[in-house]
């Protein structure tokens, strides 16, 4: 599900092009993060498959902000065939309770901002925008320095 997950931002931007070991790599990610304290995933299940999952994890501020600590997700994803069926939303509210049950007073995630599908689902559960996050690629360097 995860191939599934970076192959379909792949096709909005060839940044996230999978590495060949990639699957590896997230597979330690995962584990690591199924054994912390810190995180959790929540999965969807619907005729015994698993149909989507999230990602939610304790990270920190810098030590300069009021909050030290905020609930990120990481991956929040469903499974093309079984979505518009409320499955997104709910895995969701599960990242948000969990996050509030540890006492979190935010919940943040990045997104591609080419993606507009994803963009109004997060408006639609009532996030808002508070930062732009801006990239420079080597190959333009030149054009500035």
């Amino acid at each position: 599900m995860w191939k599934e997950l970076i192959d379909y931002h792949k096709e909005i931007d060839l940044f996230f092009k999978r590495r060949e070991d990639a699957h590896l790599n997230y597979e330690s990610f995962a584990r690591e993060n199924m054994e912390s304290e810190e995180a959790i995933y929540f999965v969807a299940i619907e005729e015994k498959k698993v149909v989507g999952y999230v990602l939610v994890k304790i990270d920190e501020y810098p030590p300069i902000y009021l909050y030290e600590k905020y609930g990120a997700i990481y991956d929040l994803f469903v499974k093309s065939t079984y979505r518009g069926r409320g499955i997104g939303g709910r895995l969701l509210d599960k990242a948000i309770e969990w996050s509030n049950y540890r006492g979190l007073e935010r919940v943040e995630l990045n997104m591609v901002s080419q993606n507009s599908k994803t963009y109004s689902f997060y408006l639609k559960h009532g996030f808002r925008d508070y930062m732009n996050r801006l990239f420079l690629e080597n190959k333009e360097f030149n054009k500035i320095i």
